[in-house]
C-alpha cells in the first residue's frame, strides 16, 4: 500500500492538469514528442530552452513540423543558424505567455513582442495561424500548450494592404486606387487582395490602363474585383480544393487548384506569391489583371475587350 502511495504522490508532483487531463511533459518535451526537433534545435540556439522548461511558466508554443522548416529553405535555415538575434525573433515569435487556444478567430500577442493571427474556417475545418495551417491543436502539456503548424510563421507587418500596394512591384495598381480615390478600401479590417503586379496591369492591351484611369467609374469596380471581405488564406482554399469567392463589387471570383495542391489560379490568373500577411488580413500576389465581365475572360496578347462593365 505504501509504494501504491508513493508512486501516486510522485505522479501528483510531476503532473499538472490542464483542460481536466493530467499530464507530465512540458511544452518543450511536448513539442519534442511531437517531432518538432528542428524547431527545437532552433530554441536551444535561442537559449529559450530553459523558459520552455520552466515549470513556473504557462505558455503556448507555436511548433512548426521538420518538414516546415525544411522548407524554408537552405539560405534562411542558414541566416537562422548564423543571426542569433533573426533566430531569436523567429522563434519568440512562436511562443506565446497564456494559454491561446485557437477555436476561436482573433489575434493575440508574442513573447517577440508581435501580433500573430488565428484564423478559423469550417467546411472543410481548417485553422490558421499567420497563415500556417495547425496540424495538430490544444496539446496539452505541463506548463502549458502546444500547437503544431504546417509551416513556420512570420510576425503581422505594422503595415495594411495599402502599404504593401505601394511597394515597388505594384506601381500601377497603387496609381490606379490613388486615381480612384479608393486607397480607403485597403485600410479596412480583415480582407484578401489578389494584387496584380506592374506587370500584369502590362500585359493588358495597349491603351488599356489609360482608358481605365480616364473613367474613374469602371476602374473603381475593377479595383474592387480584386478585393474579398474577410481574411482567406491558400491552406483554406487547397483544403477545400478551390471556393467561389464574393469580391466588393457584387462579382464572384472562382479560386481553383491545380499542380497536385500547388498552384492556385484565381479566374485563370495564376497566384504567384499567397499568404502574404498584413495587419489588416491577407496579400496574393497574381500575373493577371481581373476585369468583371460577363465570362471573366482573361487579356491575353493584343485582343481588345468587347464588354462593358455595369
Amino acid at each position: 500500500m505504501k509504494t501504491v502511495l508513493m508512486i501516486g504522490a510522485l505522479i501528483a508532483t510531476l503532473s499538472s492538469v490542464v483542460g481536466g487531463l493530467a499530464v507530465v511533459r512540458n511544452v518543450y518535451a511536448e513539442a519534442d514528442f511531437r517531432g518538432c526537433d528542428k524547431f527545437l534545435s532552433f530554441v536551444d540556439k535561442a537559449g529559450l530552452t530553459k523558459t520552455l522548461k520552466d515549470p513556473r511558466e504557462n505558455l503556448t508554443v507555436f511548433a512548426p513540423t521538420d518538414v516546415a522548416i525544411a522548407q524554408l529553405g537552405s539560405d534562411v535555415v542558414k541566416s537562422l543558424e548564423t543571426n542569433a538575434t533573426f533566430l531569436k525573433q523567429l522563434v519568440s515569435f512562436h511562443v506565446a505567455k497564456g494559454l491561446q487556444l485557437v477555436s476561436v478567430t482573433g489575434v493575440f500577442s508574442t513573447m517577440a513582442a508581435t501580433v500573430a493571427r488565428v484564423d478559423v474556417y469550417t467546411a472543410p475545418n481548417v485553422t490558421t495561424i499567420s497563415g500556417s495551417e495547425v496540424l495538430l491543436a490544444d496539446n496539452a502539456a505541463s506548463n502549458g500548450m502546444v500547437h503544431v503548424l504546417k509551416r513556420v510563421m512570420y510576425p503581422l507587418p505594422a503595415g495594411t494592404a495599402l502599404t504593401y500596394s505601394s511597394g515597388n512591384s505594384f506601381s500601377m495598381l497603387f496609381l490606379a486606387l490613388t486615381k480612384a480615390g479608393v486607397t480607403s478600401l485597403l485600410k479596412a479590417p480583415d480582407l484578401t487582395l489578389f494584387a496584380p503586379t506592374d506587370h500584369a496591369f502590362q500585359r493588358l492591351p495597349a491603351g488599356e490602363f489609360s482608358e481605365l484611369l480616364g473613367d474613374i467609374p469602371r476602374l473603381t469596380k475593377v479595383l474592387q474585383n480584386h478585393l474579398v471581405s474577410g481574411v482567406v488564406f491558400s491552406a483554406y482554399l487547397k483544403a477545400k480544393g478551390g471556393d467561389i469567392l464574393k469580391t466588393q463589387n457584387g462579382h464572384t471570383l472562382n479560386v481553383t487548384v491545380a499542380g497536385n495542391g500547388a498552384i492556385l489560379q484565381v479566374e485563370g490568373a495564376t497566384v504567384t506569391s499567397a499568404d502574404i500577411n498584413v495587419n489588416n488580413g491577407v496579400v496574393h500576389v497574381i500575373d493577371t489583371v481581373l476585369m468583371p465581365s460577363v465570362s471573366y475572360r482573361r487579356y491575353q496578347d493584343n485582343e481588345k475587350p468587347s464588354f462593358r462593365v455595369v
